[in-house]
């Protein structure tokens, strides 16, 4: 059976979301290139640009969490649920650095897809290495609000 956030979803691959993205702002700012959606997964490129550095020049921690909040939202996005779910939690565990240019695989995974909460989980790691950058568990709880598209 066809799923169609799936289906909408894999429109996307290989381009990288920008200005004017019709889903969520955030998406246009951190501009991520899909490249992998099934139902309940979705992986991301997203490269480290300026205005995501700390004063330190590496990747913020609050921009990584952000990262992995958005990511793991899009799994949940592809599970063609009828109503949204918004993040109860997310506890991020960092792990290395990221630089400005370094190119970011971020993947996230729904592991159990329950009626009022879901667990999730989404690893950020360099591409040039494959370190991890970060590792986030989070659980989303079921809204009143009908997704949009």
């Amino acid at each position: 059976m066809s799923n169609p956030k799936v289906d909408f979803m894999r429109m996307a691959i290989g381009f990288r979301m920008g200005e004017g993205n019709p889903i969520s702002k955030v998406v246009a700012w951190l501009r991520p290139e899909l490249t992998e959606v099934e139902e309940g997964r979705v992986v991301y490129k997203i490269i480290v640009e300026d205005d995501f550095l700390n004063p330190g020049k590496t990747l913020h921690g609050g921009v990584t969490a952000c990262i992995l909040d958005e990511i793991i939202g899009a799994a949940v996005y592809s599970l063609n649920k009828e109503f949204l779910y918004a993040t109860i939690n997310l506890n991020t565990n960092y792990l290395n650095a990221a630089q400005l240019g370094d190119v970011l695989l971020c993947e996230a995974k729904v592991v159990r897809n329950g009626t009022k909460v879901l667990y999730c989980e989404g690893t950020v790691k360099r591409e040039s290495d494959d370190k991890i950058i970060a590792i986030a568990s989070s659980n989303m709880g079921l809204t009143d609000r009908k997704v949009p598209i």
